[in-house]
């Protein structure tokens, strides 16, 4: 990733499949095994905005990134899509 590493939170467990997303199955199917997997969270600061990066321990749950226009929504981002809390953000030495 580009730009400089400002935030970061290390060892950040999630559950995910399981119970909670039996909405969307048809009556009768079979639940999903509830996973967990513990994510690493990063804020960058690139040209054009910032951006959360996430990677896990987990080859089902993947990695990825989104784009915030402001440092602020991208805590608040993790905070909706992971359930990481706003007081585990750590700064990053530069």
């Amino acid at each position: 990733m580009e730009g400089q590493l400002l935030l970061e939170i290390r060892d950040h467990t999630v559950a995910f499949d399981g119970p909670t997303t039996q909405a969307w199955l048809p009556a009768g199917a079979s639940l999903p095994v509830q996973q967990t997997t513990v994510l690493h969270l990063q804020i960058y600061h690139g040209r054009e905005g910032y951006y959360l990066v996430c990677s896990s321990s987990n080859p089902s749950f993947g990695s990825g990134d989104t784009w915030h226009q402001s440092l602020e929504d991208t805590p608040a981002q993790a905070e909706t899509q992971f359930g990481a809390s706003l007081h585990r953000w750590q700064r990053v030495a530069v």
